[in-house]
């Protein structure tokens, strides 16, 4: 049988568990969608070079306010399945300020996915742009985003 002191001593307990979960979802930084491919939402804050090597691809900079990522955009419209990896790099101020990888994948005919770098904050006025790398089976392509300003958007 619980007693009144046992149960005041679990709603103790209860409450410090609970504090404890929320401050570590507080204190969590979000999430990267790198190295997967990731579904997207074009958006009018997004600046992108259109490129075609018998897949259709793009290399994009997205800017919003003074937040900004990398983002290498691919549709497949071969009518096969292509393997497809990816190299995304930001600049900013002519400065390598990131580079991740996306993993090997699978992207069937008919579909259209995106690597995204991490998102970084900077100053209005400093450029940035996406320097990515289109891995394929057959082949390997490189494009670079339009450079954009921070806060231009």
């Amino acid at each position: 049988m619980i007693t009144g002191r046992n149960r005041r001593l679990l709603a103790l307990l209860g409450a410090v568990l609970l504090a404890s979960m929320m401050s570590v979802f507080a204190l969590a930084s979000p999430a990267a969608a790198s190295p997967y491919w990731q579904t997207y939402t074009f958006t009018n804050k997004w600046s992108c070079e259109p490129r075609t090597n018998s897949v259709y691809w793009e290399s994009c900079i997205v800017v919003n306010g003074n937040y900004t990522q990398a983002v290498l955009i691919v549709d497949n419209q071969t009518g096969a399945p292509q393997t497809i990896g990816a190299t995304v790099n930001l600049w900013q101020a002519g400065n390598l300020r990131s580079t991740v990888y996306c993993y090997s994948s699978t992207l069937n005919t008919g579909l259209t996915r995106a690597c995204f770098g991490p998102t970084f904050k900077a100053a209005c006025g400093v450029a940035v742009q996406g320097d990515n790398t289109l891995y394929l089976d057959w082949n390997t392509v490189r494009a670079l985003s339009r450079t954009e300003l921070m806060c231009s958007s």
